[in-house]
């Protein structure tokens, strides 16, 4: 599986380092070059949410997202919102 980092913090911490040591200097700020010049992947941001029980005609129970509120009462079998594509793993009293 693919891992990503942000390139801005990577640099943010090296940086430091080329600083603090005249011999590492050169080496660290070419990696520095070669990270600033690698082409960036398209990776999409990833939403949490949780399935809201919702029951507005009587006992048949109903399930929403919580992040586009759209309804199902199949939903909630889903790991993942079949609207939105949230990825249903938040739980309810979550800030985050």
């Amino acid at each position: 599986m693919s891992e990503y980092i942000e390139r801005e913090k990577l640099i943010d911490q090296l940086l430091p380092l080329a600083d603090a040591s005249a011999k590492l200097h050169d080496g660290i700020m070419t990696a520095i070059f070669q990270v600033k010049n690698q082409p960036a992947a398209d990776v999409p941001s990833v939403v949490h949410g949780h399935w809201e029980v919702f029951a507005p005609w009587g006992s048949k129970k109903t399930v929403i997202c919580s992040e586009c509120g759209n309804y199902s009462p199949l939903a909630g079998e889903y790991a993942y919102c079949p609207n939105c594509g949230a990825r249903m793993d938040k739980e309810e009293n979550d800030n985050v």
